[in-house]
């Protein structure tokens, strides 16, 4: 097992060095952390390993996924394995996305209502991952449960709506295929594996990346293990 810190890699411009310590170690399991996977230290880190570590499985933690990764890294962030907390909102195409989720569906709904233009266009200049669409409303949706279930309780002050988020057990319209959570935490502790599916193909003499993420089992309340 081996561990390779983009934080700590942000400057990096080769990966050579510590991949080929993990050869040596005959890895089979790279952890990768670090901010998120377009980052340009992840970036050169898939693209190295790829060619030097082929058959080692890399998994990551949240925020190292997402559409943007997969852009930017193209066909080396194939299998790539990394938990998160959200389902998986995009693809490439943005037509292949699977819209089985209730909350996917509305996220999109929105976009295509107040971001049109932009939901059409999934690459410079338009939404190119609906996650960073999708985390402001995320925001404003809890916002606007918390604050409900505050002035239904006749408590719409500071103290009452952090009672409200303190004891809400909520499912998220949906976000988690119909299990609820609890904020009490003031976080969400649902967790998801997913699997990149990236293949690169042919367009006009052009290479163009296709990919999604596929999810690993069901969805993990961390709040119900015992660590």
């Amino acid at each position: 097992q081996a561990v390779f810190d983009t934080v700590r890699q942000v400057a990096a411009t080769d990966a050579t060095v510590p991949l080929m310590t993990f050869r040596k170690a005959k890895a089979q399991y790279i952890i990768i952390h670090g901010f998120i996977g377009a980052m340009n230290a992840s970036v050169i880190f898939f693209k190295a390993a790829a060619k030097i570590l082929p058959k080692a499985q890399i998994l990551g933690t949240t925020y190292m996924g997402g559409q943007t990764a997969i852009a930017s890294i193209g066909a080396s962030f194939n299998n790539f394995i990394w938990s998160a907390c959200y389902p998986n909102y995009d693809a490439f195409p943005r037509s292949d996305t699977v819209m089985e989720n209730d909350w996917v569906k509305l996220v999109h709904a929105f976009a295509k209502k107040y971001r049109p233009k932009e939901y059409k266009h999934q690459g410079k200049g338009g939404l190119r991952d609906m996650l960073w669409y999708e985390v402001g409303l995320r925001d404003a949706i809890i916002i606007q449960e918390a604050l409900l279930r505050a002035d239904k309780a006749g408590d719409l002050t500071r103290e009452g709506v952090k009672k409200a988020l303190d004891t809400m057990v909520w499912d998220f319209k949906g976000m988690y295929n119909g299990q609820k959570f609890s904020y009490k935490s003031h976080t969400i502790p649902m967790l998801r594996l997913y699997q990149a599916k990236v293949r690169e193909v042919d367009r006009s003499g052009s290479k163009v990346t296709l990919g999604t993420h596929v999810p690993i089992g069901d969805w993990v309340n961390t709040t119900e293990i015992e660590w």
